[in-house]
């Protein structure tokens, strides 16, 4: 796997933490 892929993969795990995250803390 090319360091790119691995950068990609990482970012978009770390995107999609962050908006669970989001969601999880926003009040009801």
């Amino acid at each position: 796997m090319t360091q790119e892929t691995y950068l990609r993969t990482f970012i978009l795990r770390i995107g999609r933490n962050l908006a669970i995250d989001h969601v999880r803390s926003r009040p009801p």
